[in-house]
């Protein structure tokens, strides 16, 4: 319930932080540096985030921007791999035995 009230309000942050006038870009990048840095749960993850301008592709705020990160979709991919490579073909899941 709390999760998705902070997503909530980053998302709303968000949107009205690209309708910000460029005098107050400044305040509202901190803002959101702030509660990215308060919030617990990022205490024990490692984040990045990055927020342009899309007419003027300008950086509005960035954190860990020049990390590189690995995507989850590229582990499931390795995964699968492995899986195609030691499994084979076909798995024996249901055996079962004809009396007559």
């Amino acid at each position: 319930m709390k999760l998705n009230h902070i997503l909530f309000i980053g998302c709303a942050l968000l949107f009205f932080a690209s309708c910000a006038v460029k005098k107050h870009e400044i305040s509202i990048s901190k803002t959101i540096g702030q509660q990215l840095n308060a919030a617990p749960i990022n205490q024990q993850h490692h984040i990045g985030l990055m927020i342009k301008e899309l007419n003027t592709s300008t950086n509005l705020f960035e954190q860990n921007a020049d990390h590189y990160f690995t995507p989850a979709s590229n582990t499931k991919l390795f995964t699968f791999y492995t899986a195609l490579n030691m499994l084979g073909d076909s798995i024996p899941t249901f055996e079962y035995e004809v009396i007559v």
